[in-house]
């Protein structure tokens, strides 16, 4: 987060400079500290289902942190998890999380 600005706001400008992706009306998921080697590391995760793309394609010249992206139905985002694609801590949280909120993606 910038000086002055809201997890949410960091949040969207986070979307759209990251993945080209104007993420509007933004709501709370879920809130954690990692507890990794810092003591205080606050994590928010936010969810919408409204966006608009203001960047197409892959984009890479720029950060190098994005390569391509694409949109992967719940279930099998879930599935991923259990098939050791998904390993990052951070991501488990986030769909999980959803999954539980939605009640979807079994």
């Amino acid at each position: 987060m910038e000086k002055r600005e809201t997890p949410k706001e960091a949040a969207a400008r986070e979307c759209l400079e990251e993945a080209g992706i104007h993420a509007r009306r933004l709501k709370p998921l879920v809130f954690f500290h990692a507890g990794l080697d810092s003591l205080h590391n606050p994590t928010y995760l936010f969810y919408t289902d409204q966006y608009d793309y203001r960047r197409e394609g892959v984009f890479t010249d720029e950060t190098r942190e994005v390569v391509a992206h694409g949109w992967i139905p719940l279930a099998e985002c879930v599935r991923m998890i259990f098939t050791r694609k998904v390993i990052d801590s951070f991501s488990m949280i986030a769909i999980l999380a959803y999954q539980r909120l939605t009640g979807t993606g079994m």
